[in-house]
């Protein structure tokens, strides 16, 4: 799939210079964030074909939500919805985390 994407004067030198941190391309940099940060669907395999993509998350912040999943695991239904929120909350400080970085 070819994507066409229109990034302003800021974007474009932001993906400039992290690729050349990198020792890549643009068009290489953009692919590995899209396959870093895009959900996963079944098994997808990675970008390299080397089986499923693996997410990188904080050890502790996975201790804590299986902890989580431990106390409400035999609760009412309001416990998938709790499990829902926090794993929300999750993604969004993982997005947050993220976009800091790359300033």
């Amino acid at each position: 799939m070819t994507l066409i994407i229109e990034l302003n004067p800021v974007e474009e030198e932001r993906i400039s210079a992290a690729a050349e941190r990198e020792g890549i391309a643009p068009s290489e940099l953009a692919k590995r964030v899209l396959a870093t940060h895009l959900p996963q669907i079944g098994t997808a395999a990675n970008t390299n074909g080397q089986g499923p993509v693996k997410s990188k998350r904080d050890p502790a912040h996975v201790a804590q939500v299986r902890k989580i999943r431990g106390k409400f695991a035999h609760s009412e239904p309001l416990a998938s919805d709790e499990l829902h929120r926090e794993r929300q909350l999750d993604r969004e400080r993982e997005d947050r985390a993220f976009r800091g970085s790359q300033s």
